[in-house]
């Protein structure tokens, strides 16, 4: 049996191989879930201290130490969709030796009636054919915690922790019903979730079939509004507008057209129509205010950078730009502010 000043102090000379093992298998993992067209929220790892693992030492009692402690090493993969967890599962089930004895689905263990805390921990090493190559051969004796959960399942542990309950033994008796009910929401949520997400995507499958025509009659929202952008004509026309006045015009991304549903929805354009008959409106002179955007005395930048979602919140504001309830809504005003600004152009032009 090694004595706890001799573990510890094989730990602290090894510390940087176990450490640099925890960095490879984080890397290691996100290239297989990449390569699986799996992303996830959060990847987090940690390696265990020399602190930390003498203080495990007082607690209890090991004859091996470095070979029995599973946790050295510990990688953690936050997921969206309970689904995405199952296929990360598959993965780590595929790329790296299992050691059974030490991994446990949380979620298996619960029986038909009850609710609780759901996820996978695996303990586990290298394949064979992965310790036979160069860059891994000095890992090849060590374990890696690793585990795998969604966004709800993380946050019923973070708050179990909080309140000290490890175990179910560490509840009250008389906090326990709550707690399960609570347990039976978390599980319900994320099976709603990936169910929502499949409405969306067969959603998102409909609206992209239909007809520029049959899109004019449908509601303002990320999915229709992404088509349009993609597919309307008035878009590009506004891009080269917005260049010969001499804006400088980047890629948009979602977070814009959500941005520009707000303010569309403020002003009450509420159907691909409404934005459709807006811009076409707009159009003709929407050089000329963009020109007065750059040169007015009261806007006044080397270069203005913006996205073509951008360019149709300033036409909502310069025919809006004295609406309070425009400013109330979206955001609070900021005379610095490049779209607070926007709001004087109309008084340089006469109103739509």
């Amino acid at each position: 049996m090694k004595s706890h000043e001799a573990a510890i102090a094989e730990y602290s000379n090894l510390f940087h191989v176990y450490e640099q093992f925890t960095n490879k298998t984080e890397r290691l993992i996100q290239d297989l879930m990449k390569s699986n067209n799996l992303k996830a929220k959060i990847i987090e790892s940690r390696t265990k201290d020399v602190e930390s693992f003498a203080s495990k030492l007082q607690r209890k009692n090991y004859l091996d130490p470095l070979n029995e402690i599973t946790d050295f090493c510990g990688v953690r993969i936050i997921l969206s969709y309970q689904d995405e967890v199952d296929k990360v599962v598959e993965i780590i089930e595929k790329e790296f030796e299992v050691d059974r004895d030490n991994s446990v689905d949380k979620g298996a263990l619960l029986n038909p009636n009850e609710f609780g805390y759901r996820s996978v921990h695996y303990v586990v090493s290298l394949l064979h054919s992965r310790k036979e190559l160069t860059e891994w051969k000095k890992y090849i004796n060590i374990k890696a915690e690793i585990q795998i959960r969604t966004i709800l399942q993380h946050s019923w542990a973070l708050i179990s922790h909080s309140l000290q309950y490890k175990r179910e033994n560490d509840i009250p008796q008389n906090l326990k019903r709550k707690l399960f009910r609570l347990a039976s929401l978390v599980e319900l949520a994320d099976e709603e979730f990936v169910s929502l997400r499949y409405d969306h995507e067969q959603l998102e499958s409909l609206i992209n079939i239909k007809t520029p025509e049959d899109l004019l009659l449908q509601d303002l929202n990320i999915i229709t509004v992404k088509k349009f952008f993609v597919e309307n004509e008035l878009i590009s026309n506004l891009h080269n507008s917005a260049l010969s006045a001499g804006f400088t015009i980047k890629d948009y991304e979602d977070a814009s057209l959500s941005v520009l549903l707000l303010y569309c929805n403020v002003v009450n354009i509420v159907t691909v129509k409404d934005l459709t008959l807006f811009i076409e409106k707009w159009l003709p002179d929407a050089k000329s205010y963009f020109s007065a955007h750059i040169y007015h005395e009261y806007v006044v930048y080397s270069e203005i950078v913006l996205d073509v979602p951008s360019l149709i919140i300033l036409l909502i504001i310069y025919e809006n730009g004295e609406n309070p309830i425009l400013w109330k809504t979206v955001k609070k005003p900021d005379e610095h502010d490049f779209f607070y600004k926007a709001q004087f152009i109309h008084r340089v032009f006469p109103h739509k």
